[in-house]
């Protein structure tokens, strides 16, 4: 087990005065996060005790990439991270990470969590259409789960427990290329874009209040996409949610504009899945947003962009 995440830099750098050019690299923004941040991440292929229909190829590939991601250029930190990986990643495991995170967080910080592997409805009545399966029962089935031992896997609903009640954090966003019960997620509230200064303000008010999201995939298990080279193997969900988090220059992404793009995308390539990200109902969520915050050295911002601090 490895625990990860990124401690808040050092206070806000004075605007440069008129006439002296901005370094790109430590951009004048200022630094509103005020806790650290944590990550949980999955991704199982191996399933020793189940047949090997059940194994899969792009699990641990996919999370152990977005965990690269989250190390190179989002500040997160091996000592806050916890990865579990195959044979590491049993129901004990998975569900002492939780404990781990209860014990060690504060009310300020933020948790990501990543999970990549196979999951499970309940209910796989065929009589049934694909809506009902989706808003019953979840699972995440962990590394050491049994054949058609409901007992062995994780429903989602424990999940929403934990998230409920033992996780102190102010933002939890849970990214799922699995399995999701539908009736755990609310609807999603569209919001309208402004100017640049307001967009900024909008970012700073949101991370002040609790928010409990999640994004997930709209399918069963993570799929490699063999077509496409360039992808390494990588899923489809996980290669365009990883594309959007490279591809960011501005110094704050909020999760939830992660969710359109990456929809769009998705859907467009793989036939019946459609991402879908929205709060998690019972758990506690009060509007709020999960914020990536980016490095400084990977901040390109455009001269509208400097006028940040100032307007704060």
């Amino acid at each position: 087990m490895v625990l990860s995440c990124g401690q808040p830099t050092e206070g806000t750098k004075a605007a440069p005065t008129e006439g002296t050019k901005a370094s790109p690299a430590a951009p004048a923004v200022e630094d509103f996060i005020e806790g650290n941040y944590w990550a949980l991440i999955i991704g199982i292929d191996k399933y020793p005790a189940l047949g090997k229909e059940k194994q899969l190829t792009v699990a641990r590939k996919d999370a152990e990439a977005v965990a690269k991601l989250l190390f190179e250029r989002y500040g997160f930190e091996k000592e806050r991270t916890i990865e579990l990986y195959d044979e590491k990643a049993t129901r004990k495991s998975i569900i002492g990470a939780f404990m781990t995170f209860h014990q060690r967080m504060r009310d300020t910080d933020s948790l990501f969590i990543y999970y990549a592997g196979r999951g499970e409805y309940e209910s796989s009545d065929t009589g049934k259409s694909e809506k009902e399966k989706v808003d019953g029962m979840g699972y995440w089935i962990p590394s050491d789960a049994e054949q058609d031992d409901l007992d062995s896997y994780i429903s989602n609903s424990k999940f929403q427990g934990y998230l409920a009640v033992n996780i102190p954090a102010r933002h939890v966003y849970m990214v799922v290329d699995s399995a999701f019960s539908g009736s755990l997620m609310g609807k999603m509230e569209k919001t309208h874009g402004g100017v640049v200064i307001s967009k900024f303000l909008a970012i700073k008010e949101l991370y002040q209040e609790k928010s409990r999201w999640a994004l997930v995939s709209g399918g069963l298990d993570p799929v490699p996409d063999l077509a496409d080279k360039s992808r390494n193997g990588h899923s489809t969900f996980a290669w365009y949610f990883m594309k959007i988090l490279r591809r960011n220059s501005e110094p704050y992404l909020l999760a939830k504009d992660i969710a359109e793009p990456l929809a769009i995308r998705v859907s467009t390539e793989v036939r019946d899945m459609l991402p879908h990200s929205a709060p998690l109902v019972g758990t506690g969520d009060e509007g709020g947003q999960f914020v990536f915050r980016l490095k400084k050295e990977f901040v390109n911002m455009n001269p509208l962009e400097t006028v940040w601090e100032t307007a704060c």
